[in-house]
């Protein structure tokens, strides 16, 4: 009730009481939700540290718990509160999980939601096409189910990123539909934002009229809002005075003889009322007519001052536009050269060339450096392969490679250690002592997600470790397996080869929650067996007709079709059915798929 009522305090004070409770309880539910309540008071008094530390409590309970409705709700508000601290890649990347949850959940009005918040990020990032596909998904959403507040929200938005790009036509249409859903729905605050938009938009069309149209409404508005709470006061007044009749009527006896007596002062007293009240009505009347006349000389001054001020900004503007694009070319050139270093880090394919039978990598970093990585070396008669994704993309995920290919290098080269698991776990060990992870609830929890493979060249022995990551193997004879960890696929029937998923440990090289050892499968493969080694980065990419994602399912079809071909055609099918499938979608990810054949 006192968050309703917008008294913040009182009612973190009661939220505060109540997860004390919950927590003597045990009642892990009512943690989660006492945390996200707290949470929330933090987000709107703009302490957003704070509030990330609640929501991070509720989520690692919410995880525990597989309670996907609070993990979907919680990724959705983490996103939300990174947007405010401008931090986007993490909002992206808790929007993003959000999102997935709600559509597997199927809850429409989250789900819209989702799709609203990732338009906003691209509009902060100034992504135009991208924010509008998602607003777009969001409206169609809102329009199902009839969520006219949302809507609202996202037509707002729609036309506050056409008036920027200066298509005020756009911004004019949508800015309507806003205004229209907020009348109807009677709602002061969304009637304030989408008037304080159409008198934007009609001033930039230079239509003043308009323009001071909407600024009074949202004045008006403004006003209402304020004085809410004096309303209410003044209905508590009211109250009391209902109360004080009854109880004056209940002793009617007295008041009539009382009446009787004073009758003649009474009717000189009504006499003199009504002068009174005359004379204010004129009053009020006058001051009526002046108050509007004194709104309208300093809207006409606040509409000159803005022009002004407009004139002065675009000067301002041009002189800044010089300097980002001084910052953008001396930024451009040193991404460039991250690039060139980070290229000297991959290993030559005259290793490969010299071993295998045919083999393939495409590699497409979703911006010029890259989160992924491939990395080989021969050693003895054993051939050693990792392809890995690290967290992030872009120059953070660029940093995380590096230290990848390095360690690698390090364990495998300079160590001479070809057994996968003990990689990984040598790995993990480095890359925590090197980001100092304590495990702590609130750290950062970078680390890689990789496959490793080693190959003996004369026997054909195949060890195969992975952390998160799994790896396909296509062999021409069926395989004799044990345990759960290699799994034939019934997905496809050919009488000539047999398609394998092996799996991985489910946990990261880095710090983790769960800090098992890494296990691995060995088996023995023969000559013409093929075996492919990816990120998540070509599953995960939106597109197709509807906007979704490619997933694992359509990868391993692919693959299997394409087997036969030369491994040179393998890759230019890899390569076609990529950019067909992305098809005007932005790239998401870092995207990388290996295929070696022995």
């Amino acid at each position: 009730m006192y968050y309703s009522l917008g008294d913040l305090p009182k009612a973190l004070n009661y939220f505060t009481e109540a997860l004390r409770v919950k927590e003597e309880l045990n009642d892990t539910t009512g943690i989660i939700i006492a945390n996200n309540n707290i949470a929330h008071i933090f987000s709107m008094q703009k302490n957003y540290e704070k509030a990330l530390q609640m929501y991070e409590n509720s989520l690692q309970l919410a995880l525990e718990r597989k309670d996907t409705a609070h993990i979907a709700l919680l990724q959705n508000n983490l996103g939300v509160t990174y947007m405010k601290l401008n931090k986007y890649d993490s909002a992206l990347y808790h929007i993003k999980k959000g999102l997935e949850l709600n559509i597997l959940r199927k809850n429409k009005y989250e789900t819209a939601y989702s799709y609203h918040s990732l338009g906003k990020l691209y509009s902060d990032l100034g992504k135009i096409d991208s924010s509008l596909i998602y607003l777009k998904k969001s409206e169609e959403i809102r329009k199902a189910i009839e969520d006219k507040g949302g809507l609202s929200e996202t037509y707002s938005l729609i036309a506050d990123i056409y008036l920027s790009a200066g298509r005020p036509d756009l911004a004019e249409e949508y800015g309507l539909l806003a205004y229209k859903i907020s009348k109807d729905l009677g709602y002061p605050d969304a009637i304030k934002t989408a008037a304080e938009l159409m008198s934007k938009i009609y001033l930039k069309e230079n239509d003043y009229k308009n323009a001071y149209k909407y600024f009074a409404e949202s004045v008006r508005m403004n006003d209402s809002l304020v004085n809410a709470k004096n309303q209410q006061e003044l209905y508590q007044q009211q109250a009391k005075y209902k109360y004080e009749k009854k109880a004056a009527i209940d002793s009617l006896n007295h008041i009539k003889e009382i009446k009787i007596k004073n009758l003649e002062i009474q009717k000189q007293a009504t006499q003199r009322n009504y002068l009174i009240a005359g004379l204010i009505l004129t009053l009020l009347v006058v001051f009526v007519i002046y108050r509007n006349y004194k709104q309208k000389a300093e809207m006409n001054l606040l509409l000159k001052e803005q022009n002004e001020e407009i004139r002065s900004q675009r000067d301002e503007i041009n002189e800044q536009k010089k300097v980002i694009e001084n910052i953008y070319n001396e930024l451009s050139e040193s991404i460039n050269y991250a690039k060139n270093l980070q290229q000297t880090t991959l290993p030559a394919t005259n290793v490969l060339e010299n071993t295998l039978s045919g083999f393939f990598i495409f590699f497409r970093p979703k911006d010029k450096v890259s989160g992924d990585f491939y990395w080989w070396a021969q050693m003895g008669d054993n051939l050693v392969i990792a392809i890995a994704d690290c967290t992030g993309h872009g120059v953070p995920g660029a940093f995380m490679s590096m230290l990848g290919v390095t360690l690698l290098r390090e364990i495998v080269q300079h160590n001479k250690i070809t057994d996968t698991a003990t990689v990984l776990r040598l790995m993990r060990r480095e890359i925590i002592n090197t980001l100092k992870q304590k495990g702590r609830l609130y750290e950062h929890k970078d680390g890689i997600d990789m496959a490793v493979v080693s190959l003996n060249l004369n026997t054909g022995n195949f060890q195969y470790s992975g952390a998160n990551n799994p790896i396909y193997l296509i062999t021409k004879e069926k395989l004799l397996t044990e345990g759960n960890k290699v799994v034939e696929s019934d997905e496809f029937v050919s009488e000539s080869k047999f398609f394998y998923e092996l799996k991985p440990d489910k946990m990261p090289v880095g710090i983790y929650h769960r800090m098992d050892k890494f296990t691995s499968v060995d088996l023995k493969i023969k000559s013409g067996d093929i075996f492919y080694m990816f990120s998540d980065g070509f599953a995960d990419q939106f597109g197709g007709k509807k906007g979704k994602k490619f997933k694992y399912k359509r990868l391993r079809k692919l693959l299997f079709e394409i087997s036969d071909l030369p491994m040179k055609e393998q890759f230019a099918a890899v390569e076609k059915t990529f950019d067909d499938w992305k098809n005007g979608f932005e790239q998401i990810d870092d995207v990388t798929l290996g295929g070696f054949k022995f």
